[in-house]
């Protein structure tokens, strides 16, 4: 049975409880629930406030729970965007999923000592919301549970919570403080990303593990201590933290994920602790080092490539825009995957003997790399090596290279001259796209797979010469766009 009392909606069940379940249109200002109804001579006790109960209800300004109500469902008070305080009674054990969401004017809450869980999204975009005090009975805190809570400055928690979920305090970005209780194992996805105005963190020796983008674009961060409790450190943990200018890896970590420390432009100093028996930073390197490996996976801008080491890794020195040299020793055999994509202060690279591959996007966006000299030794350029380096002028491919690989050379807006050996056979997808800088190019007589597009955004392309007698096989092979710049000069 449903009725309507004071502009608010009820459910009056059998068991002689009653539910909040809806409100009309005109509910404003502050609102007070009774804790008892009175209908047709029964009375009812309110226990429940239902799913969405509230949601969306703008005109109310403050609202008044009794303690016989022990439960508030899901999104209960939804985008009440007038609510400003609110007084949780001392009835309720849970903060149910998206409770609170959206209550863009509410600027505290009292949460009291029975609630042991906080769920998923609860006070999501709370953005007037400076202060909040957990309880000491609350064992988790849920998935973006305070996500977006902009002005939120300070925050207790207490040590009975034992999980705090993916992403509970992100894009707080008033959060100047922190403390993480000794009873966290694990920080995860994103719980402080966005934290723009935190400082410092201790991390606790209970914790062992760090998850992906925990610290991301905590740009103020300039001081973290890892303790020796920490076992792996996610992708990306602390990628964008732009204050931070030294870490130490301890003895316990032994599992340390792609572009942990990408984007960190102040990164200087890089301590791996002696007695690690995973990775190392040999001669005080600045860098990390898989010991088993003697791959570099971890560098920075005053990164010192030791001689004993054989590959630099997926991502070592990924964006790390304050590099501007670096000697590559003559050991090192491969490059890897973005290697040292988006290094755009590296002016100039000479790739030592040694070398024999260079992995997808290894120098993309570089915009500042002008020459590169690469060895005859080299049998592999990967996919989009080259891609973005707008200021690259000229290059000769290397005469073991039997391909120009996907988007290799697209968008080098400055390249005037590329050499192109007759042991090249296939010519792939976007190769040159965009090199507005390319006014003619010579395709040899080995080539027997070129793609369409190859020349797409090519604007200034004038001349593509080609071999005696190849004009129409090449055509038909993917050049016929270019037609018309076709001219058969040479024999090779």
């Amino acid at each position: 049975m449903r009725v309507t009392l004071n502009g608010i909606r009820y459910s009056l069940l059998e068991d002689g409880t009653a539910l909040v379940s809806g409100y009309e249109q005109q509910l404003q200002g502050e609102v007070d629930i009774p804790d008892t109804l009175l209908y047709q001579g029964r009375k009812y006790s309110v226990t429940c406030i239902g799913i969405g109960a509230f949601d969306n209800c703008i005109g109310i300004t403050a609202i008044t729970i009794p303690n016989s109500v022990i439960n508030i469902e899901k999104r209960a008070f939804n985008c009440c965007m007038g609510l400003t305080a609110i007084t949780i009674p001392d009835s309720i054990m849970v903060i149910e999923y998206g409770t609170f969401s959206n209550c863009i004017r509410l600027t505290s809450i009292t949460i009291p000592d029975s609630v042991t869980s906080i769920e998923d999204y609860a006070f999501f975009g709370c953005e007037s919301l400076t202060t909040i005090s957990i309880p000491k009975c609350v064992t988790s805190i849920g998935e973006s549970a305070f996500w977006f809570c902009t002005r939120l400055k300070s925050i207790t928690i207490p040590d009975s919570v034992r999980i705090i979920k993916g992403g509970a305090f992100c894009d707080c970005r008033r959060l100047i403080s922190i403390t993480i209780p000794n009873s966290i194992t694990c920080i995860e996805n994103a719980v402080f990303k966005g934290c723009t105005r935190l400082t410092t963190i201790t991390i606790p020796n209970s914790v062992k593990s760090i998850e992906s983008g925990a610290f991301c674009s905590c740009n103020r961060l300039f001081s973290v201590t890892l303790p020796n409790s920490v076992v792996s450190i996610e992708r990306g943990a602390f990628q964008g933290c732009k204050s931070l200018t030294s870490i130490t890896i301890p003895d316990s970590v032994t599992s340390i994920g792609a572009h942990v420390f990408i984007d960190c432009v102040k990164l200087s100093k890089i301590q791996v602790s002696k007695n690690n028996p995973t990775y190392d930073s040999r001669n005080d390197c600045n860098a990390i080092i898989d010991s088993t490996t003697n791959s570099l996976i971890v560098g920075c801008k005053s990164t010192t490539i030791p001689n004993s080491v054989t590959s630099i890794g997926n991502g070592a020195f990924f964006d790390c825009k304050g590099l501007t040299k670096i000697n590559i020793p003559n050991n090192i055999t491969s490059i890897g995957i973005s290697a040292f994509a988006g290094c755009i202060g590296l002016t100039e690279i000479t790739i030592p003997n040694s070398v024999t591959s260079i992995e997808d996007s290894a120098f993309r966006g570089c915009n500042g790399l002008t020459s590169i000299t690469v060895p005859n030794n080299i049998t592999h350029i990967g996919n989009g090596v080259f891609f973005d380096c707008k200021g690259l002028t000229s290059f000769t491919i290397p005469n073991n290279v039997n391909k120009i690989s996907w988007t290799m050379f697209k968008g080098c807006k400055g390249l005037t001259f590329i050499n192109i050996p007759n042991n090249i056979k296939s010519i792939e997808g976007a190769a040159f796209e965009g090199c507005t800088g390319l006014i003619s190019i010579s395709i040899p007589n080995s080539i027997v797979s070129i793609e369409t597009n190859i020349f797409d955004g090519c604007e200034n392309l004038q001349i593509i010469r080609v071999p005696r007698g190849k004009k129409e096989i090449y055509c038909k092979l993917g050049l016929e766009p270019w037609r018309e710049l076709i001219q058969e000069q040479y024999t090779c």
